[in-house]
Protein backbone atom coordinates (compact mmCIF):
# COMPACT_ATOMS: atom_id res chain seq x y z
CA UNK A 1 0.00 0.00 0.00
CA UNK A 2 2.82 2.42 0.86
CA UNK A 3 4.53 1.70 -2.45
CA UNK A 4 1.27 2.35 -4.32
CA UNK A 5 0.76 5.66 -2.50
CA UNK A 6 4.31 6.68 -3.32
CA UNK A 7 3.81 5.76 -6.97
CA UNK A 8 0.63 7.83 -7.16
CA UNK A 9 2.34 10.79 -5.51
CA UNK A 10 5.17 10.49 -8.00
CA UNK A 11 2.76 10.53 -10.93
CA UNK A 12 0.92 13.58 -9.59
CA UNK A 13 4.21 15.36 -8.90
CA UNK A 14 5.41 14.71 -12.46
CA UNK A 15 2.20 16.08 -13.96
CA UNK A 16 2.41 19.21 -11.80
CA UNK A 17 6.08 19.67 -12.62
CA UNK A 18 5.99 19.23 -16.39
CA UNK A 19 2.81 21.29 -16.73
CA UNK A 20 4.57 24.23 -15.05
CA UNK A 21 2.10 24.30 -12.16
CA UNK A 22 4.78 23.80 -9.50
CA UNK A 23 6.66 26.89 -10.66
CA UNK A 24 3.44 28.92 -10.43
CA UNK A 25 2.83 27.59 -6.92
CA UNK A 26 6.42 28.45 -5.99
CA UNK A 27 5.95 32.02 -7.23
CA UNK A 28 2.83 32.35 -5.08
CA UNK A 29 3.91 30.49 -1.92
CA UNK A 30 7.54 31.61 -1.74
CA UNK A 31 7.11 35.28 -2.58
CA UNK A 32 9.05 37.29 0.03
CA UNK A 33 9.75 34.14 2.03
CA UNK A 34 12.45 31.55 2.65
CA UNK A 35 12.19 27.79 2.90
CA UNK A 36 14.73 26.15 5.22
CA UNK A 37 15.62 22.56 4.37
CA UNK A 38 16.68 20.13 7.09
CA UNK A 39 19.11 17.40 6.18
CA UNK A 40 20.86 15.10 8.62
CA UNK A 41 22.89 12.45 6.82
CA UNK A 42 24.16 11.88 3.27
CA UNK A 43 25.41 8.34 2.55
CA UNK A 44 26.50 6.29 -0.44
CA UNK A 45 24.83 2.94 -1.13
CA UNK A 46 27.46 0.89 0.69
CA UNK A 47 27.28 2.83 3.95
CA UNK A 48 23.53 3.32 3.76
CA UNK A 49 23.10 -0.45 4.03
CA UNK A 50 25.17 -0.76 7.21
CA UNK A 51 24.19 2.44 9.02
CA UNK A 52 22.11 2.13 12.19
CA UNK A 53 20.39 5.48 11.58
CA UNK A 54 16.68 5.75 10.86
CA UNK A 55 16.08 6.06 7.09
CA UNK A 56 14.02 9.19 7.81
CA UNK A 57 17.24 11.12 8.40
CA UNK A 58 19.24 9.83 5.41
CA UNK A 59 19.54 11.04 1.82
CA UNK A 60 21.29 8.92 -0.81
CA UNK A 61 24.46 10.60 -2.13
CA UNK A 62 23.47 10.61 -5.80
CA UNK A 63 20.05 11.98 -4.93
CA UNK A 64 21.62 14.69 -2.77
CA UNK A 65 23.73 15.78 -5.73
CA UNK A 66 20.58 16.02 -7.87
CA UNK A 67 18.77 17.99 -5.17
CA UNK A 68 21.54 20.55 -4.73
CA UNK A 69 21.81 20.92 -8.51
CA UNK A 70 18.04 21.53 -8.63
CA UNK A 71 18.18 24.09 -5.81
CA UNK A 72 21.06 25.92 -7.47
CA UNK A 73 19.07 26.23 -10.70
CA UNK A 74 15.69 27.14 -9.20
CA UNK A 75 16.20 28.92 -5.87
CA UNK A 76 18.19 31.74 -4.34
CA UNK A 77 20.33 29.85 -1.82
CA UNK A 78 21.06 31.90 1.29
CA UNK A 79 23.69 31.71 4.00
CA UNK A 80 22.58 31.80 7.64
CA UNK A 81 23.58 35.46 7.88
CA UNK A 82 21.52 36.21 4.75
CA UNK A 83 18.51 34.64 6.46
CA UNK A 84 19.14 36.66 9.61
CA UNK A 85 19.24 39.86 7.57
CA UNK A 86 16.04 38.89 5.77
CA UNK A 87 14.26 38.33 9.07
CA UNK A 88 15.30 41.74 10.39
CA UNK A 89 14.62 43.63 7.16
CA UNK A 90 11.36 41.69 6.68
CA UNK A 91 12.35 41.16 3.09
CA UNK A 92 13.47 37.98 1.33
CA UNK A 93 14.43 37.46 -2.27
CA UNK A 94 11.53 35.54 -3.80
CA UNK A 95 12.18 31.80 -3.77
CA UNK A 96 14.89 31.91 -1.11
CA UNK A 97 16.27 28.72 0.42
CA UNK A 98 18.61 27.87 3.31
CA UNK A 99 20.28 24.45 3.47
CA UNK A 100 20.85 23.07 6.98
CA UNK A 101 22.14 19.85 8.53
CA UNK A 102 21.41 18.68 12.07
CA UNK A 103 23.74 16.85 14.49
CA UNK A 104 27.17 17.04 12.81
CA UNK A 105 27.60 13.59 11.27
CA UNK A 106 30.97 12.77 9.70
CA UNK A 107 29.27 12.15 6.33
CA UNK A 108 28.47 15.87 6.22
CA UNK A 109 32.19 16.21 5.55
CA UNK A 110 32.91 13.09 3.50
CA UNK A 111 29.85 13.17 1.24
CA UNK A 112 27.77 16.35 1.55
CA UNK A 113 30.62 18.86 1.63
CA UNK A 114 32.13 17.88 -1.76
CA UNK A 115 28.71 18.28 -3.38
CA UNK A 116 28.17 21.67 -1.76
CA UNK A 117 31.60 22.75 -3.03
CA UNK A 118 30.85 21.40 -6.49
CA UNK A 119 27.84 23.69 -6.81
CA UNK A 120 29.35 26.50 -4.72
CA UNK A 121 26.43 26.81 -2.33
CA UNK A 122 26.47 27.74 1.38
CA UNK A 123 25.04 25.60 4.16
CA UNK A 124 24.70 25.58 7.94
CA UNK A 125 25.46 22.62 10.21
CA UNK A 126 23.97 22.52 13.72
CA UNK A 127 26.41 20.72 16.03
CA UNK A 128 25.63 18.57 19.06
CA UNK A 129 28.93 19.61 20.62
CA UNK A 130 29.43 16.70 23.06
CA UNK A 131 29.77 14.39 20.06
CA UNK A 132 32.09 16.45 17.88
CA UNK A 133 35.62 15.04 17.99
CA UNK A 134 34.50 12.12 20.17
CA UNK A 135 33.80 8.40 19.75
CA UNK A 136 30.32 8.77 21.23
CA UNK A 137 27.18 7.58 19.48
CA UNK A 138 23.57 8.69 19.78
CA UNK A 139 21.53 6.26 21.86
CA UNK A 140 19.23 5.65 18.88
CA UNK A 141 22.04 4.21 16.76
CA UNK A 142 23.40 2.22 19.70
CA UNK A 143 20.02 0.68 20.41
CA UNK A 144 19.39 -0.10 16.75
CA UNK A 145 22.73 -1.93 16.64
CA UNK A 146 21.77 -3.94 19.72
CA UNK A 147 18.38 -4.84 18.26
CA UNK A 148 19.94 -5.91 14.95
CA UNK A 149 22.39 -8.18 16.78
CA UNK A 150 19.65 -9.63 18.98
CA UNK A 151 17.46 -10.31 15.96
CA UNK A 152 20.33 -11.94 14.08
CA UNK A 153 21.20 -14.19 17.03
CA UNK A 154 17.55 -14.86 18.00
CA UNK A 155 18.31 -13.40 21.44
CA UNK A 156 14.81 -13.39 22.93
CA UNK A 157 16.00 -12.39 26.43
CA UNK A 158 17.37 -9.05 25.25
CA UNK A 159 14.40 -8.30 23.02
CA UNK A 160 11.94 -9.05 25.84
CA UNK A 161 13.44 -6.19 27.87
CA UNK A 162 12.15 -3.73 25.29
CA UNK A 163 9.02 -5.70 24.34
CA UNK A 164 10.33 -6.56 20.90
CA UNK A 165 10.52 -10.35 21.12
CA UNK A 166 7.77 -10.59 18.49
CA UNK A 167 10.11 -9.26 15.79
CA UNK A 168 11.80 -12.67 15.75
CA UNK A 169 8.80 -13.87 13.75
CA UNK A 170 9.09 -11.04 11.20
CA UNK A 171 11.13 -10.49 8.07
CA UNK A 172 14.26 -8.37 8.44
CA UNK A 173 12.65 -5.30 6.86
CA UNK A 174 9.50 -5.55 8.99
CA UNK A 175 11.60 -6.15 12.12
CA UNK A 176 13.55 -2.95 11.44
CA UNK A 177 10.32 -0.99 11.04
CA UNK A 178 9.12 -2.26 14.43
CA UNK A 179 12.49 -1.42 15.96
CA UNK A 180 12.31 2.17 14.68
CA UNK A 181 8.76 2.50 16.02
CA UNK A 182 9.99 1.35 19.44
CA UNK A 183 12.85 3.85 19.36
CA UNK A 184 10.38 6.67 18.62
CA UNK A 185 8.34 5.51 21.60
CA UNK A 186 11.39 5.44 23.88
CA UNK A 187 12.24 9.08 23.11
CA UNK A 188 9.78 10.08 25.83
CA UNK A 189 11.91 8.44 28.54
CA UNK A 190 14.32 10.52 30.65
CA UNK A 191 17.90 10.36 29.41
CA UNK A 192 19.18 8.46 32.45
CA UNK A 193 16.59 5.72 31.88
CA UNK A 194 17.60 5.40 28.24
CA UNK A 195 21.27 5.04 29.11
CA UNK A 196 20.48 2.54 31.89
CA UNK A 197 18.41 0.51 29.44
CA UNK A 198 21.18 0.40 26.86
CA UNK A 199 23.69 -0.53 29.58
CA UNK A 200 21.53 -3.50 30.64
CA UNK A 201 21.18 -4.65 27.05
CA UNK A 202 24.92 -4.44 26.43
CA UNK A 203 25.50 -6.81 29.34
CA UNK A 204 23.16 -9.39 27.81
CA UNK A 205 23.78 -9.15 24.09
CA UNK A 206 26.75 -11.32 23.12
CA UNK A 207 27.11 -10.08 19.58
CA UNK A 208 26.58 -6.36 20.06
CA UNK A 209 27.52 -4.44 16.92
CA UNK A 210 29.29 -1.40 18.31
CA UNK A 211 28.44 1.76 16.44
CA UNK A 212 30.19 1.61 13.12
CA UNK A 213 32.52 4.33 11.93
CA UNK A 214 29.84 5.33 9.45
CA UNK A 215 27.65 6.44 12.38
CA UNK A 216 30.25 8.74 13.89
CA UNK A 217 30.53 12.50 14.03
CA UNK A 218 32.73 15.29 12.70
CA UNK A 219 35.98 16.29 14.35
CA UNK A 220 37.03 19.90 14.86
CA UNK A 221 39.64 19.84 12.09
CA UNK A 222 36.90 18.93 9.63
CA UNK A 223 34.73 21.69 11.04
CA UNK A 224 37.50 24.25 10.56
CA UNK A 225 38.13 23.12 6.98
CA UNK A 226 34.48 23.48 6.07
CA UNK A 227 34.17 26.75 7.96
CA UNK A 228 36.76 28.26 5.61
CA UNK A 229 34.69 27.17 2.63
CA UNK A 230 31.15 28.56 2.86
CA UNK A 231 29.84 26.38 5.71
CA UNK A 232 28.47 27.99 8.88
CA UNK A 233 28.24 26.20 12.23
CA UNK A 234 25.62 26.74 14.89
CA UNK A 235 24.27 25.07 18.02
CA UNK A 236 22.24 21.89 18.45
CA UNK A 237 22.83 21.71 22.19
CA UNK A 238 25.56 19.64 23.84
CA UNK A 239 24.10 16.22 24.60
CA UNK A 240 21.33 16.17 21.98
CA UNK A 241 18.84 15.82 24.83
CA UNK A 242 15.29 16.84 24.02
CA UNK A 243 15.15 20.25 25.66
CA UNK A 244 11.55 19.99 26.90
CA UNK A 245 12.53 16.89 28.94
CA UNK A 246 15.39 18.40 30.94
CA UNK A 247 15.58 20.64 34.02
CA UNK A 248 15.94 24.42 33.81
CA UNK A 249 19.53 24.16 35.05
CA UNK A 250 20.44 21.57 32.44
CA UNK A 251 18.70 23.59 29.74
CA UNK A 252 20.73 26.65 30.69
CA UNK A 253 23.92 24.60 30.59
CA UNK A 254 23.09 23.11 27.18
CA UNK A 255 22.38 26.54 25.71
CA UNK A 256 25.43 28.28 27.17
CA UNK A 257 28.00 25.51 26.85
CA UNK A 258 27.24 24.56 23.25
CA UNK A 259 27.56 28.18 22.17
CA UNK A 260 30.77 28.60 24.17
CA UNK A 261 32.35 25.44 22.70
CA UNK A 262 31.59 26.51 19.14
CA UNK A 263 33.03 29.96 19.84
CA UNK A 264 36.15 28.40 21.38
CA UNK A 265 36.72 25.96 18.51
CA UNK A 266 35.78 28.15 15.54
CA UNK A 267 36.31 31.69 16.79
CA UNK A 268 32.78 32.54 15.65
CA UNK A 269 29.80 33.39 17.85
CA UNK A 270 26.95 30.93 17.34
CA UNK A 271 23.81 33.03 17.13
CA UNK A 272 21.46 30.26 15.98
CA UNK A 273 20.07 27.14 17.63
CA UNK A 274 18.23 24.11 16.25
CA UNK A 275 16.15 22.40 18.92
CA UNK A 276 17.06 18.68 19.19
CA UNK A 277 14.16 16.65 17.79
CA UNK A 278 12.44 19.99 17.17
CA UNK A 279 10.90 20.05 20.66
CA UNK A 280 10.46 23.40 22.41
CA UNK A 281 7.88 25.33 24.40
CA UNK A 282 7.20 28.96 25.20
CA UNK A 283 8.73 28.67 28.69
CA UNK A 284 12.14 28.20 27.05
CA UNK A 285 12.02 31.40 25.00
CA UNK A 286 13.57 33.69 27.62
CA UNK A 287 16.55 31.39 28.18
CA UNK A 288 17.04 30.81 24.45
CA UNK A 289 16.70 34.49 23.50
CA UNK A 290 19.30 35.52 26.08
CA UNK A 291 21.96 33.62 24.10
CA UNK A 292 20.67 33.11 20.55
CA UNK A 293 19.21 35.39 17.93
CA UNK A 294 17.43 32.64 15.97
CA UNK A 295 16.06 29.20 16.83
CA UNK A 296 14.76 26.54 14.46
CA UNK A 297 12.07 23.96 15.12
CA UNK A 298 10.80 21.17 12.86
CA UNK A 299 7.29 22.36 11.99
CA UNK A 300 7.13 22.29 8.22
CA UNK A 301 6.68 25.36 6.05
CA UNK A 302 8.42 28.50 4.78
CA UNK A 303 9.55 31.47 6.87
CA UNK A 304 7.67 34.73 6.31
CA UNK A 305 8.43 38.26 7.53
CA UNK A 306 7.14 38.69 11.06
CA UNK A 307 7.40 35.00 12.03
CA UNK A 308 8.56 34.21 15.56
CA UNK A 309 12.33 34.01 15.24
CA UNK A 310 12.52 31.43 18.05
CA UNK A 311 10.25 28.90 16.34
CA UNK A 312 11.39 29.09 12.73
CA UNK A 313 9.98 26.45 10.42
CA UNK A 314 11.97 23.96 8.36
CA UNK A 315 11.23 21.18 5.86
CA UNK A 316 12.76 17.77 6.61
CA UNK A 317 14.33 16.03 3.61
CA UNK A 318 15.09 12.32 3.27
CA UNK A 319 15.19 9.85 0.42
CA UNK A 320 11.82 8.26 1.19
CA UNK A 321 9.98 11.57 0.93
CA UNK A 322 11.74 13.07 -2.08
CA UNK A 323 13.43 10.53 -4.33
CA UNK A 324 12.80 12.46 -7.57
CA UNK A 325 13.22 16.15 -8.35
CA UNK A 326 9.45 16.39 -8.88
CA UNK A 327 8.68 14.99 -5.42
CA UNK A 328 11.49 17.11 -3.97
CA UNK A 329 9.88 20.24 -5.43
CA UNK A 330 6.47 19.22 -4.05
CA UNK A 331 8.01 18.57 -0.63
CA UNK A 332 9.62 22.02 -0.58
CA UNK A 333 6.29 23.61 -1.49
CA UNK A 334 4.43 21.70 1.22
CA UNK A 335 2.21 19.78 -1.19
CA UNK A 336 3.09 16.30 0.10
Amino acid sequence: MQKLKHLIKGMIASILYYSGVLHLIKHYKLSNSCVVLTYHRVLDDKHLKISNSNPSIIVDLDLFDEQIKFLKANFSILSLSDLQQGIYSERFVDGSCLITFDDGWVDNYTYAYPVLKKYNVPATIFLATDYIGSDKSFWQEELTGIIKSSYHDKDREALEIIDLENILELSTSDALIKAQEKIQELKSLPDFELHDLIGRLKEIVVRHADSLSVDKFLNWDQVKEMQADNITFASHGCSHSIMTKISEDQLQYELEESSAVIKSKTGIYSYALAYPNGNFDESMTRAVSAIYDLAFATESGPIHPGDNKYSLKRVNIHTGAADTKQLFFCKILGLF
